[in-house]
């Protein structure tokens, strides 16, 4: 046992000492010797005393004069003030001692003093302690005699029983008054046996209320008091009305979703992790043929699944456990008297105290495999509940750490005992659950008792839900301390509410999402409750508004006294299953339902309704039926319809022997044989097939079964008549035991063959007819993906067959001009026009050369294109630019000839005909003025000469280039009687005197054009550079083209071929402002340009 820690607090260093040693001496242990109070915190944080002794004259902070504990850090410490000595040395005292007798008298009263408070502390807080269980305590704590009676009782009778304490303790009122009779023997038995000293366990009972009511009691005995016969005994009872509520609930629920699951045509079935059958229903139990549960129980789920399908489920069963579930997946069931039933199973692993378990829903799909698709349920489990019982008690300081914890407070938190003092309940919760006790504590500082809930986790990971009853702790000055709390655990009782709750949820959720209408009526068949789908079926919004309704009134008249004898059965203890009734609706409508009805339990296990499936089967009725209706017309559409015959055919086990079981009279037109001869003999069908066909559709049967996918092959028959015809057989493959089967189709495809071929040889025909034209021929998507050409196309570009330019784009045989243009023409065609224009493509060997190109938008098939047609103009524009250049060179000479020759006379004749007037003049000679007439006709006639000599041979272009050009363009132009300005850009370089003759006469026709015909007033002349190319433009303020026609005639035929000849475009349109515009664009690099390129 731990020593008592003691420290002294005493300014004497002397006193101190004869202290330290008497309490060392009675077997104390002194933590400590301080001289004041200062330090005192941090000393008992360290040293943790359990006592403090004040001397005389020494001051501790936080302690009045009557004070008698003090609050340093996390504990109440006891104080004990202690007398003066005296304090004189004694003559031949041993050196050190300092003391009196006296004084030493008054160390060993020191000692009794010590142990007298420490004794007075400790009972005190054990008292406080049990005075706290008794008045807090959520059972009723009772004290009785040996004869029963109540000597005392709890304040929580009074909200259990509904009496008051005094009232029973007056009255010495029997504990075993409360009890029914039958009770009250097994309850006097429990207490004879604890007075007696004798091992007891407990006593679940009934007991009366003061209100006439009953309260479910569990009741226990405790410690013995007294001796002889004023012995006494404790007894603690415990309220468990609403844990016994809540069992009773969890029963129910659990038998009425037994009941839900025993009505319903889907078997069930639980597995271990081995394929054993742990459970199953009925149902399950007929889809096996089995007749009982033990006949199942233990076996695995293989041994009555089909020979074919058993190492598949066993596969299946690993690969669920493997992964988590199972979907979609079908087998054949065997009964014990061979007959096979297809199966669908959805499977999921749960887990369980046991290990992994496998819960199964199974269905019987052999009446709607290919006409429905499977209800799924899911998956249930069964939970159990579980109550412990035990309070725990403990004390929490006002930093939520442990200052005393019972027993059972210890085996809560899951700790060693003694294990949970000086730790704190942020050990043992989370962030959220420890600010609720924070909070709570902060309620407690108010003096406000609570009960609220705490959960916690313990070391060993479990995690507890816990019921805590709180009361304040305070000093005898009244601060506040800390809190007592009761911990009740009732992690059960939560699992019971949340077993209750989702097991509720749980059913609800399956009726309310089931497929099928779910009904629940009473005894007298009047509903009481319905699912959705039970609404809809019965044409109404709303399942209240078939509560009350009879179900009968749901049945057809002729069904009803059928509907009444399975409702007997019902009642008699058998379920009845897959009933088929007609319904009426509550329109009057009739359909066809299929019904499950099994009895609901109640109380006492007596019956309390009814619970009826009810599933709508209408429409697989009418799917049914026309299935067999579309088996009838596909059988006569086969016997009927020329060039089709249909057969069913089966190749065994091994895929490789025929046998027809079925064959339509359609193949007497197209093997020219009889379907009975066919059934008889497979030969009469392959044996017309020729060799090389044969084999592969023999390989493609192959592929078709070990795929199991459809297969179609084409095959060419010799006919017994000597014909040959072309079948085209499409065939789907489907595996049964011992067999396989084919569902196929055989078409003749003759005429097909015929045409293909017929095709085949046209395009042929076209193809050498292409390959042979003259002219280069390119096919290409409006798309621009690719194009396609003939021989021509590729030698003109220098390629030797169309196969070389396959990787070729438009883009890579057009020059950047003609690029340039391509997008405005490529639009053109699109929206209708056919173009006839020039280009300029790039050949093998890198030089460019002309086309001209007939283009045109055509449709083949489902997508257009563009074709074109290609002649190479290359010898054409040569004798074309041949004949224009000695055109210009004629005009030249001529104009030369005129400048240099006939104006030279016309000259002499001027000047002589100047002197002969001279002279006249002076001789006055009345010819003068007839000479003075000659002399102005011979000036005028050298006018004209001169202005047709610069027409016919602008010899400024050679001389002054261009920009003087243009100007005596316009000058002369402005002498017959229209303005006409001119302005170029000095950026604007024309070296190539080719160029700007042609140019010079573009614009020298566009003048004379102006002049006309437009009527105008103004004619500007302007060259200049725009967006990297010349512009050579000539605008009028005239008439402009009326009406949006189009320009002609032979001028601007010239003018188009000029600027053809120096890689222009031109354009004529209307001005801004009226009128009309010529341009003239070509790319020609500036002046700075040309001298940047040296």
């Amino acid at each position: 046992m731990r020593k008592p820690r003691i420290t002294i607090i005493e300014r004497d260093p002397a006193k101190a000492g004869a202290m330290d040693g008497a309490l060392k001496a009675c077997g104390y242990a002194v933590s400590g010797r301080l001289g004041s109070g200062r330090g005192l915190a941090a000393h008992c944080r360290k040293c943790r005393p359990d006592l403090l002794i004040i001397g005389e004259g020494a001051e501790v902070p936080g302690v009045g004069p009557e004070g008698d504990r003090l609050r340093l850090g996390k504990k109440n410490i006891p104080l004990l003030r202690w007398p003066p000595f005296s304090g004189k040395k004694a003559k031949g005292w041993p050196a050190g001692t300092g003391l009196s007798p006296e004084a030493l008298t008054g160390m060993r009263d020191l000692v009794k003093a010590v142990e007298s408070r420490l004794d007075a502390g400790g009972k005190e807080d054990m008292a406080a302690i049990h005075r706290a269980h008794y008045l807090n305590s959520r059972d009723v704590l009772f004290v009785l005699d040996r004869d029963l009676a109540i000597a005392a009782a709890s304040p929580s009778v009074e909200r259990v029983l509904g009496y008051r304490p005094e009232a029973l303790e007056s009255v010495r009122t029997r504990l075993d008054s409360f009890v029914p009779p039958g009770q009250g023997a097994g309850l006097r038995r429990l207490f004879r046996a604890a007075l007696a000293g004798r091992e007891t366990g407990q006593v679940i009972c009934d007991a009366r209320t003061r209100d006439g009511g009953s309260r479910t009691l569990e009741i226990s005995t405790g410690s013995l008091m007294g001796t002889g016969a004023g012995r006494m005994l404790a007894v603690s009872a415990r309220d468990i009305t609403e844990w016994q509520r809540l069992s009773e609930a969890v029963r129910q629920s659990e038998s009425k979703y037994r009941a839900l699951v025993e009505a319903t045509d889907t078997g069930y079935v639980i597995l271990d992790g081995q394929g054993r059958v742990l459970d199953a229903n009925r149902e399950y139990l007929r889809l096996t043929g089995h007749r009982s549960l033990d006949s199942v129980i233990g076996r695995h789920v293989a041994e009555w699944t089909a020979p074919h399908d058993q190492e598949r489920n066993r596969t299946e069963v690993r690969k669920c456990l493997r992964r988590g579930s199972v979907r979609m997946l079908e087998l054949d069931y065997v009964h014990p008297d061979g007959t096979m039933v297809p199966i669908e199973i959805n499977a999921t692993v749960v887990e369980s105290d046991a290990g992994p378990q496998i819960v199964s829903t199974c269905r019987d799909i052999s009446r709607r495999r290919d006409v429905e698709t499977a209800l799924r349920d899911s998956e249930r489990q069964y939970r159990r509940l579980v109550q412990s019982q035990g309070e725990g008690i403990g004390i929490v300081d006002q930093s939520e750490r442990f200052v005393f914890a019972n027993p059972a407070a210890e085996e809560i938190f899951g700790v060693a005992p003694g294990g949970l003092i000086g730790r704190g309940l942020r050990e043992f919760t989370t962030p959220e659950q420890y600010a609720e006790a924070v909070r709570q504590t902060g309620l407690r500082r108010q003096d406000v008792k609570s009960t609220y809930e705490l959960g916690i986790k313990r070391r060993d990971g479990q995690v507890r839900r816990l019921l805590v009853t709180s009361t304040p702790q305070r000093d005898r000055q009244g601060r506040f301390t800390g809190t007592f709390g009761i911990f009740r655990d009732i992690t059960e009782w939560k699992r019971a509410e949340d077993a209750l709750r989702a097991s509720e949820q749980h059913y609800r959720a399956v009726v309310e999402t089931s497929l099928d209408a779910i009904i629940f009526s009473d005894l007298a068949g009047r509903v009481v409750a319905a699912n959705q789908r039970a609404a809809d079926l019965q044409g109404v919004a709303d399942p209240s508004q078939l509560v009350g309704m009879n179900v009968y009134e749901f049945i057809a008249p002729e069904d009803r006294p059928r509907a009444a004898e399975n409702a007997r059965k019902v009642l008699s203890g058998k379920p009845v299953e897959r009933v088929e009734y007609r319904m009426l609706r509550r329109d009057g409508s009739v359909i066809d339902c299929e019904l499950g009805a099994a009895l609901l339990p109640g109380a006492g296990g007596r019956p309390a309704g009814f619970v009826a499936v009810v599933r709508d089967v209408t429409e697989r009725k009418r799917a049914e039926h026309a299935l067999r209706e579309s088996e009838e017309r596909l059988r006569f559409l086969g016997d009927n319809m020329p060039g089709i015959f249909f057969y069913q055919m089966d190749t065994g086990e091994d895929g490789r022997s025929r046998k027809f079981t079925y064959i339509s009279d359609g193949v007497e037109k197209t093997h020219e044989t009889t379907a009975a001869a066919a059934l008889e003999d497979p030969q009469r069908i392959y044996g017309t097939i020729c060799e090389e066909h044969r084999t592969l559709l023999a390989e493609k049967e192959a592929a078709a079964i070990a795929e199991m996918k459809p297969f179609s092959a084409e095959a060419r028959l010799a006919l017994p008549s000597g014909g040959t015809r072309w079948m085209q057989y499409i065939s789907i493959p489907q595996r049964e035991p011992g067999k396989h089967l084919w569902d196929g189709i055989g078409i003749d495809i003759t005429e097909r063959k015929q045409a293909e071929k017929a095709l085949r040889e046209s395009e042929e025909k076209y193809r050498t007819l292409i390959n042979q034209a003259s002219d280069g021929i390119m096919l290409m998507p409006v798309d621009g993906t690719g194009f396609t050409v003939n021989e021509s196309f590729a030698r003109m570009h220098g390629y030797g067959s169309p196969a070389e330019m396959e990787r070729l784009r438009l883009k890579d045989l057009d020059t950047p001009e003609t690029a340039r243009l391509i997008p405005e023409r490529l639009k053109r065609m699109i929206n209708g026009e056919s173009l006839r224009f020039e280009v300029e493509h790039h050949h093998r060997d890198g030089h460019s050369f002309p086309l001209q190109v007939s283009c045109s938008v055509v449709r083949i098939g489902e997508q257009s294109y563009f074709l074109g047609f290609h002649q190479d103009i290359t010898g054409r524009k040569r004798l074309e630019r041949e004949i224009l250049e000695i055109g210009d060179r004629v005009q030249f000479q001529i104009g030369h000839d005129l400048h240099d020759g006939i104006n030279q006379l016309l000259t002499v004749i001027s000047l002589r005909i100047g002197a002969l007037q001279q002279k006249m003049r002076e001789g006055r000679l009345p010819e003068e003025a007839e000479l003075a007439v000659l002399s102005e006709i011979a000036r005028q006639t050298m006018g004209q000469v001169s202005a047709l000599a610069r027409g016919l041979s602008p010899l400024s272009l050679k001389s002054g280039g261009m920009s003087m050009g243009l100007a005596e363009l316009a000058k002369s132009t402005s002498a017959l009687g229209v303005q006409c300005r001119a302005s170029v850009d000095d950026s604007v370089d024309f070296s190539d005197l080719a160029r700007a003759t042609h140019l010079y006469r573009i614009a020298q026709e566009a003048v004379n054009n102006a002049l006309k015909h437009s009527g105008a007033g103004l004619i500007e002349i302007s060259l200049f550079r725009e967006e990297g190319n010349t512009v050579l433009a000539v605008s009028d303020d005239g008439r402009g083209l009326a009406g949006g026609a189009k320009p002609g005639g032979m001028g601007l035929n010239i003018m188009r071929y000029r600027a053809g000849m120096i890689g222009a475009e031109l354009e004529i349109g209307p001005g801004r402002e009226g009128g009309t515009v010529v341009r003239c664009v070509f790319h020609s690099p500036s002046v700075r340009e040309r001298k940047k390129g040296g």
